[in-house]
Parts: C-alpha cells; structure tokens; sequence
C-alpha cells in the first residue's frame, strides 16, 4: 500500500512572527501561552472530547488548547467545554480554508491527537512537516510515524499523556530536538519522495 505523497510546501515554509501573533490576537491566544493544537474534521470518532477532558486534567497554567477544525461534532465539543469549565483555555476555531491551514499549524507547540480511526493520518504528517512535535494516542497506523522520544511520543493513558505534556513543554532544549526531527520524519511521506 503505497499512501498519497503529500505537497508539504505549505507547511514547511517560514511564517513571520507578526503573521502568528496577529492570527493569535484575533483568536485570543496570549503571545506567552503554549499552544496545544489538535487540526482535523470534528467528528465523534476523533476523540477529541478526550482531549478537552485530559487537557482540562492537566491544569496547565500557561497554555491553551486549539481545536482547528469544523465538522459535525462541533457543536458538541463546544458544550463538553462548556460543561468542562475550560472555554477560556479551549479555543475552537471552526473550518479553515486549506490554504490558510499551514499557519494555524504555526501556532501551536505541540500537536495532539487522541484519534484511533485514521486510515492514513495526513494531519499528523501536516504536524510533523510544521515542526511540531506528536503526542498521541498510541494506535496501529503511527507505527513508524511517531517514534517516542524522536519526533514525539506515543500514549496509552492519562498518566503517560500528562508525563509526555509535562517533559516537551518544560524542557525546551527537547522540545526544539523533537521538532527538528518532526520536520525530517514528515519528508519521508512527500509527494517528492513517492515520486
């Protein structure tokens, strides 16, 4: 099975600082504050109601989640951190044009995921190729995509989630390491490559 090789342009090229913290300030995102970000249809099957949940758990005091995307469980999310206390902290930014969706990946630090229903995962390689380390739930279609401690890393619980939040966001020396190889490990599923 050969996966569609991917035009990875849009997520490599450089974006500048004042374009980031402009698309920050209109989603009211404070410049200090970490971004976990998660991109990708709202659907049921995504997990991402477990994300809010976990991040909600975390009780980070510098950082908010950004949830990218619209779909049909949206309005649901939305209610979850309602329900969560946490719409101060969850950002949704609704569908994105996917011209512009390679800044939005700029915004964030981390990216999440807690689907297991991909067949191919093309956010996750969009998140890589931006240069953002992968926490995610560990699932079959990430083997040889997300390698703990290279570009990211692989959970199965709440507690390894957490130790994986903890050691990418308070150590920045890793974090820039993971990110760098995030971007090298994305090159292997271009359209260049395949080709």
């Amino acid at each position: 099975i050969i996966p569609t090789g991917l035009n990875l342009d849009k997520f490599t090229l450089p974006i500048a600082e004042s374009e980031i913290n402009s698309l920050k300030e209109q989603l009211g995102i404070p410049r200090e504050s970490k971004v976990l970000i998660t991109v990708g249809r709202t659907a049921k099957e995504k997990n991402i109601d477990e994300l809010i949940r976990s991040y909600k758990q975390l009780n980070l005091k510098n950082a908010v989640f950004v949830i990218v995307g619209g779909g049909p469980y949206l309005a649901t999310l939305k209610e979850i951190a309602q329900t969560e206390n946490v719409t101060d902290k969850v950002i949704f930014t609704g569908e994105v044009s996917p011209d512009k969706i390679g800044k939005y990946y700029k915004l964030g630090d981390v990216f999440l995921s807690a689907s297991q229903s991909e067949s191919q995962g093309l956010t996750y390689i969009e998140a890589l190729a931006s240069g953002l380390p992968a926490i995610c739930k560990k699932d079959e279609c990430l083997e040889g995509v997300i390698t703990d401690g290279v570009n990211g890393g692989l959970y199965t619980d709440f507690d390894s989630f957490r130790q994986l939040i903890n050691s990418v966001l308070g150590d920045e020396e890793l974090r820039s390491r993971l990110s760098e190889n995030a971007a090298v490990t994305a090159q292997r599923y271009s359209a260049a490559e395949f080709a």
